[in-house]
């Protein structure tokens, strides 16, 4: 594997391949596919109304940066279930707390 990347790091340094320029051809050309999304839902042709809406997304937040743009999406949690987990947490670092005082008793 450390061959193969080296021989991928010399070809990559050769071609230039992380390099924009002009009138280079390719095999392959990505597909802008944001884009595309975005040109179907305003030409309509996403019919909305099939879109699977089952899965809860009330605890979804977008946060956008003061340029409007998308700067990270994050879940938001049951604030009970969270409180169990701390308290679980606590109760086991307890534990574990009592634990290594024994063994330091256990060695001395």
């Amino acid at each position: 594997m450390k061959n193969t990347f080296a021989k991928l790091a010399e070809y990559i340094r050769k071609e230039e391949t992380n390099v924009f320029i002009p009138g280079r051809k390719a095999d392959h050309e990505v597909q802008d596919t944001m884009a595309v999304g975005c040109h179907k839902l305003l030409e309509g042709e996403v019919d909305l109304s099939v879109v699977d809406q089952s899965e809860d997304t009330s605890g979804i937040e977008i946060e956008v940066d003061d340029d409007g743009r998308e700067s990270k999406c994050w879940y938001g949690f049951n604030d009970e279930e969270l409180e169990e987990d701390i308290e679980e947490l606590e109760d086991d670092m307890e534990e574990l707390k009592d634990d290594m005082e024994e063994l330091k008793d256990d060695m001395v």
